[in-house]
């Protein structure tokens, strides 16, 4: 019963534009931000706990959107009524509310101290990770435990953290895709400049191979002419020696 009076409540939400799962939002985001409308009926308060800091939680689910494309909803409680786990209610109440993807759902149990933060699972992968589910719950768990003031838990800040957290989860997944396709350039380029230098080292062991070999021609031909030539000078020495040649046909008559 109670989630069903819960989705009465959120029927009347305007599903916003959803965004590509790792684009940043566009300049013109601002046109399709929910209004301050839109933005309280994403909140379901049973107990006022948000009390004047409301103004302060609608004005920060509508930056988050703005700034990272994803859809806040709240839901404060006095108790999950269910043996189900906290994150197992609370991923049932989203998906009977058919949320937009980028959607994150802050529910909290008051009396029960339960509290469990879940995302649609149609999300981008930056925001659904378990690591950043992690630390959206540590952050909406701080202002009701660790940091509770003498006033008690302090429920605005709560979620305000959690939407701080949001959108630092954003930037460092941005800064993280732009590293990595930096990565992925730089190493294409290492391995081009990589390539061409093995292809001018080849080009040129390939021309001084070539240039070697025909030298080694050149030096076999020059080596034939200058015996040819030795051959050639030393019959026509022999020819011209009448001496020698007369002698010798003398010595024969003897």
């Amino acid at each position: 019963m109670l989630m069903l009076v819960i989705a009465v409540a959120l029927t009347g939400v305007i599903a916003t534009t959803s965004y590509a799962d790792e684009a940043a939002p566009s300049p013109t985001a601002a046109a399709t931000t929910p209004s301050a409308e839109d933005v309280s009926a994403n909140i379901v308060d049973t107990q006022n706990l948000l009390g004047d800091n409301l103004g302060a939680v609608t004005d920060a689910i509508k930056e988050t959107y703005e700034r990272t494309g994803v859809t806040v909803r709240l839901i404060y409680v006095n108790s999950f009524n269910t043996d189900k786990q906290p994150d197992a209610w609370a991923a049932q109440t989203l998906k009977s509310l058919d949320p937009p993807p980028n959607t994150v759902l802050l529910a909290v149990a008051s009396n029960d101290g339960n509290l469990a933060v879940v995302v649609s699972p149609d999300s981008a992968e930056w925001l659904r990770n378990r690591k950043t589910v992690d630390k959206l719950s540590e952050a909406a768990s701080a202002p009701l435990t660790d940091d509770a003031d003498a006033n008690g838990p302090n429920w605005a800040k709560s979620a305000i953290d959690m939407m701080q957290a949001i959108q630092t989860a954003k930037s460092t997944s941005t800064s993280s895709t732009a590293a990595s396709v930096g990565t992925i350039v730089m190493i294409g380029a290492v391995a081009v400049l990589l390539v061409g230098a093995v292809v001018v080292i080849v080009v040129r062991r390939r021309r001084e191979t070539e240039r070697d070999a025909e030298r080694v021609v050149e030096d076999g031909e020059a080596q034939d002419d200058d015996a040819r030539k030795g051959t050639a000078e030393t019959a026509q020495a022999s020819d011209a020696d009448p001496a020698s040649g007369g002698a010798s046909a003398v010595a024969d008559e003897h």
